[in-house]
């Protein structure tokens, strides 16, 4: 079968005649699909269902269809393709995995390489890496989709993605590289950016924070120390040297703030007084005010019904304190 195409919507529908599966489908015009299928075979499929064969010859086996310029440009494991005057016209030879449109450049993904053209069909330029495969990756043209990432992680194929979502960055890097001004501020994985941040920038900007200002007292248990206006703190993440003295900075996710029931205990225990309390349903945004002036902010999952204004206890692990080297 293919896909019947409404204008908005793509779903399931059955060609009369062909029991080949589809390979992959492309948005033609604003009211067609261009879809092939497992043998090779090319159709048209307006959005009543109605279809017609766009070519008599196969492409072979398609791995991907692009369209520009009412030109279809076929990714297949004989190489790239393109389709114009109701023939096939073969571009360059070669396993191609992917076709992604741009502006004014196709970027072909083959087996080992990125190679660009125009589209005329000539060969501009090819990225290779001599250690593995680089796909790059920006907003306007060449964004990744979930399903797109995995077929790139299992082929190996290394894809640098430039991105100002936050969250996208988190779940799609196996590495991630912070920069600000051009400055590269930290890189590692997504969890040790977010739960181990180097500076106060980069744990701003990858999420919300409570940042407290506190005074180093020493080390104790291979734990560092520290003075709060509400208390001390034990911190177990710490830069290599710490600072001798003077003011420093410790980070602590909201998420990291667990309200304690009664009778149960933890490390760095705090009274606090909830002044505010926003209800989202699976989560619930808390506003806690504790000695000295001191004021957290704590994400709790699963929220239990205590109103606003009450008086509990909080406990931070000291794995989630983190004194920041600025």
């Amino acid at each position: 079968g293919v896909l019947k195409f409404d204008g908005h919507h793509q779903y399931e529908y059955t060609v009369p005649g062909s029991n080949s599966r589809l390979r992959s489908a492309a948005l033609y015009d604003s009211l067609h699909l261009v879809v092939a299928d497992q043998a090779g075979a090319m159709w048209l499929v307006d959005q009543n269902g109605q279809w017609d064969s766009l070519v008599a010859q196969s492409a072979g086996m398609v791995n991907h269809l692009q369209v520009k310029d009412q030109k279809v440009w076929i990714a297949a494991k004989k190489g790239l393709k393109v389709l114009r005057d109701n023939a096939i016209h073969l571009v360059d030879s070669g396993e191609v995995l992917k076709l992604v449109a741009g502006e004014k450049e196709l970027y072909a993904l083959f087996r080992g390489e990125l190679r660009v053209y125009d589209y005329s069909g000539q060969h501009l330029r090819t990225r290779v890496a001599p250690w593995k495969d680089i796909f790059l990756s920006e907003d306007y043209g060449l964004a990744l989709a979930n399903g797109e990432l995995t077929i790139r992680k299992q082929a190996g194929i290394t894809t640098v993605y430039v991105t100002h979502d936050q969250k996208e960055a988190l779940s799609m890097a196996d590495r991630m590289a912070v920069l600000r001004d051009g400055v590269l501020e930290q890189v590692g994985g997504p969890q040790t950016l977010y739960e181990r941040p180097r500076n106060r920038f980069v744990a701003d900007f990858l999420g919300e924070a409570n940042f407290l200002e506190v005074s180093l007292i020493g080390m104790e248990g291979g734990q560092a120390v520290v003075e709060s206006v509400a208390g001390r703190l034990q911190a177990a993440v710490f830069p290599d040297p710490l600072p001798d003295t003077g003011r420093i900075i410790c980070c602590i996710r909201p998420e990291a703030v667990k309200l304690l029931r009664d009778g149960e205990q933890g490390a760095n225990v705090f009274e606090a007084r909830r002044d505010e309390v926003v209800y989202l349903g699976g989560i619930a945004q808390h506003r806690l005010n504790l000695r000295g002036g001191l004021v957290l902010k704590a994400f709790e999952l699963n929220p239990r019904s205590l109103p606003a204004g009450e008086s509990i206890r909080i406990s931070v692990d000291p794995s989630d304190v983190v004194i920041l080297s600025d």
